[in-house]
C-alpha cells in the first residue's frame, strides 16, 4: 500500500460510523458513509446528494423475506368531542377518541400494522381553529400495549402548524424515516392550542397517508 492510499484508507475510517438505523437528512456532510446491521440487515450507507442511500448486501437479503417498499395506503377517521386537550385520534374505523391510553382503551385507539410501516403525513380538518397544533406518533412492538404514561412509546413529533381557521384542511408531514415494525400498535396523539386544550363542541375528521414493506 502506497502513500496515496495510506492517506485515503486513514480517511475513510474517519469518516465511516457504525449505525443501529439509517441516518436522517439532517445528519453527516455529502460523501460520508456509514455501516450498520439495521432494521434492513446488514447495509451499507452513503450521503450523495445531500441524501442518504441504502446499500444491503447479499447475505443481508437472504436474512430475511424480500420486501416491496414504498406501497401507499392511507386511513381515515371522525370524531366529535366537547372539549379536548391532548387527543389520541381514534383509529380502527371507532369514532371515540381518548384523553389517554392504557390497556382499557387500547384497542379502540391504535391501528395495528401488517407490514413495516412509515407515516408520511396525516391531513386534519376540524369545523373549529385548533390553533398551534402538532402530533406525536406512538407504538409498541409485537401489538403490545401503548400506556400514555410511559413516554418510551413515544416516537416521532410532526412539525406545528397553526390551524387558524376553521372547516380548513391542514397538512402535517412526517420525515418518512421513522420506520414502524409490523405487527406493533399504532397511535396517533394530538396538542391543540399549544398543548392547553380546546372548549366548546366541535367535530373533525383525519386522514393519515402510509408507506408500507410489502412482503413478496
Amino acid at each position: 500500500m502506497n502513500r496515496e492510499e495510506r492517506v485515503l484508507n486513514h480517511n475513510k475510517a474517519d469518516v465511516a460510523k457504525i449505525v443501529t438505523r439509517k441516518p436522517s437528512g439532517s445528519e453527516g456532510a455529502e460523501g460520508d458513509i456509514a455501516i450498520g446491521h439495521t432494521a434492513n440487515g446488514t447495509s451499507l450507507f452513503a450521503k450523495i446528494g445531500n441524501k442518504w442511500y441504502e446499500f444491503s448486501s447479499n447475505e443481508s437479503f437472504g436474512e430475511k423475506e424480500l420486501r416491496v417498499k414504498g406501497s401507499i395506503s392511507y386511513i381515515h377517521g371522525a370524531w366529535g368531542d366537547a372539549g379536548t386537550s391532548n387527543t389520541f385520534l381514534p383509529m380502527n374505523g371507532s369514532s371515540v377518541k381518548s384523553d389517554s391510553i392504557d390497556n382499557t382503551d387500547v384497542a379502540i385507539n391504535t391501528m395495528l400494522l401488517p407490514f413495516d410501516c412509515r407515516v408520511l403525513s396525516i391531513m386534519l380538518r376540524s369545523d373549529i381553529a385548533l390553533g398551534s397544533t402538532s402530533m406525536y406518533l406512538w407504538d409498541s412492538p409485537s401489538g403490545g400495549i401503548i400506556d400514555s404514561s410511559d413516554t418510551s412509546t413515544r416516537g416521532e413529533l410532526s412539525p406545528t402548524i397553526n390551524m387558524s381557521s376553521a372547516q380548513t384542511s391542514y397538512l402535517f408531514q412526517f420525515s418518512g424515516e421513522y420506520t414502524i415494525p409490523a405487527r406493533s400498535n399504532l397511535a396517533v396523539q394530538i396538542f391543540p392550542n399549544g398543548g392547553a386544550g380546546i372548549t366548546g363542541s366541535f367535530t373533525a375528521n383525519f386522514a393519515m397517508v402510509l408507506d408500507y414493506d410489502i412482503p413478496v
